[in-house]
């Protein structure tokens, strides 16, 4: 279906959330998991997330405050911002924990000129503890403004140096930016 806004949201609760395609969605997110959802975020296909006008940031897949769930077999592909916002594959934050992030395709997340920070594939965010992200492609994870920003294929910012995250087995490739000069700012390496 096309959605504008949020197409799929889960607050709480469990369940599964499975074999769901979204096309052409015009708005902030594509399906939202939070609030302790515990359960199974399989087989979606969302293409095509293109958020203009707004300065939120467009996200195929956003997860917060998840808990022993599997995130498997999604595709996300052609994640988009026409200003200054800032577009992410997935996001997993917020005292997160027990998760199993696995085989999922990320492909096409563009932050476009104007865009004000990095375009990301995957990020685990502050609080993600005792998860793994295994076996999953992302690629074409491009900044393409002259602000010194860069792709990010897997972003880790948990605040935890002990967080326990098993990162195994995944491929990234064709991650692209113009980046900073110095590795004092935002660097991309």
């Amino acid at each position: 279906f096309t959605a504008n806004g949020t197409a799929i949201l889960a607050n709480g609760g469990g369940g599964s959330i499975v074999s769901n395609t979204i096309t052409t969605a015009v708005g902030q997110t594509a399906i939202v998991a939070q609030s302790g959802y515990t359960g199974t975020i399989s087989g979606n296909t969302i293409k095509n997330l293109f958020l203009s006008g707004d300065t939120s940031s467009p996200v195929g897949l956003s997860m917060s405050t998840l808990t022993n769930s599997t995130v498997s077999q999604n595709s996300i592909t052609s994640v988009q911002s026409s200003s200054s916002s800032v577009p992410a594959g997935m996001t997993l934050a917020t005292a997160s924990t027990g998760n199993v992030i696995t085989q999922n395709t990320i492909d096409g997340v563009q932050g476009n000129v104007g865009a004000t920070g990095d375009p990301v594939g995957l990020s685990l965010g502050t609080g993600v503890t005792t998860s793994s992200v295994t076996r999953n492609t992302i690629r074409n994870v491009l900044y393409l403004g002259t602000g010194g920003y860069g792709g990010r294929g897997i972003n880790i910012d948990t605040g935890n140096a002990s967080s326990s995250l098993t990162l195994a087995n995944n491929s990234v490739s064709n991650i692209r930016g113009d980046g900073w000069s110095t590795f004092s700012s935002d660097s991309i390496a």
